[in-house]
């Protein structure tokens, strides 16, 4: 689940870092902006429409106020703004219908792509 994702002690998310969604038929459901996954509740999560993001990565004329404006649309009023990470997961449930996709940001890792060592890592 989301919040064991989030707890600090497994330093997966740190502050509001990672995302869940799930797919929910032609939507998705996914955290929303700014909510840590440790005390993610059903009102963190927003309802979006897969097909208007992945049309939007296909834009080419596409902008950041187009991005912001679709994400702050939901289908459930009155809801919070969708994750800007909407879009990576939008791409991933447009590929595999059924997924549950979960991403974190673990700090060892961010850690070790942040230091001098980087350059290094894929070598």
């Amino acid at each position: 689940s989301s919040r064991r994702m989030g707890l600090e002690s497994r330093e997966l998310a740190i502050v509001a870092e990672g995302n869940l969604s799930v797919r929910d038929g032609a939507a998705m459901i996914i955290k929303a902006s700014g909510r840590p996954l440790a005390g993610a509740r059903a009102d963190d999560f927003v309802h979006v429409q897969v097909d208007a993001l992945t049309a939007l990565v296909d834009a080419r004329d596409a902008t950041q106020d187009d991005l912001d404006d679709l994400l702050r649309t939901s289908l459930v009023s009155d809801t919070p703004r969708a994750s800007i990470e909407a879009l990576l997961h939008a791409v991933i449930h447009g590929l595999v219908m059924d997924a549950c996709v979960i991403h974190t940001h673990p700090t060892y890792v961010l850690g070790l792509l942040s230091s001098e060592a980087a350059a290094h890592v894929f070598d």
